[in-house]
């Protein structure tokens, strides 16, 4: 699987062109002690001010982008049939019909708030900033050829992912 996340860490990695950007941008205080991106300190910034989140998409998002396409490429060259992309911000993106099949994982409101204040220890203002700042869920849901609803456990995630894995590959003939 490939995952936006692991790939946006990269793109901000101690001693990258990203990150050299993203403190010119932001500042020193976005930095750890040891060097390190602060993303706690850069999502403070960027998720009370609109043009400085935009700012930071535009530094970060075409390096994932190509970060993720080599990754996708070096499948391809290895044979691999099928590849899942886990991208929490491919629909706000714009890119999305380049991922078919989509699939959006979805769940209400209270529950994100909950899991990202439990996740990353942020209050639940931070967290609903980080919500309002995404596309509106219906948007999300409109692009989906298949939704998965998160609102269970993590094993009631699995089967429905399992599920949905299953349909994907039963479309195009891989099962």
């Amino acid at each position: 699987m490939l995952d936006a996340d692991e790939f946006a860490r990269l793109a901000v990695a101690r001693g990258s062109e990203g990150l050299k950007q993203v403190v010119s941008a932001f500042g020193k205080q976005v930095l750890t002690a040891d060097g390190d991106l602060d993303r706690k300190a850069v999502a403070a910034i960027v998720f009370s001010d609109e043009a400085k989140r935009q700012q930071l998409n535009a530094i970060v998002h075409p390096r994932v982008g190509e970060l993720m396409m080599n990754a996708a490429e070096e499948l391809r060259r290895k044979g691999e049939a099928v590849a899942c992309y886990e991208a929490a911000l491919l629909v706000e993106s714009g890119r999305y019909d380049g991922f078919r099949p989509l699939v959006v994982v979805s769940a209400p409101k209270e529950l994100q708030v909950a899991r990202i204040m439990a996740r990353d220890g942020a209050t639940k203002e931070e967290a609903e900033r980080r919500i309002a700042a995404q596309i509106l869920p219906e948007k999300r849901l409109s692009a989906a050829d298949f939704v998965i609803e998160n609102t269970g456990s993590i094993d009631d995630l699995l089967r429905e992912t399992d599920r949905v894995l299953q349909q994907v590959l039963e479309r195009f003939g891989l099962s």
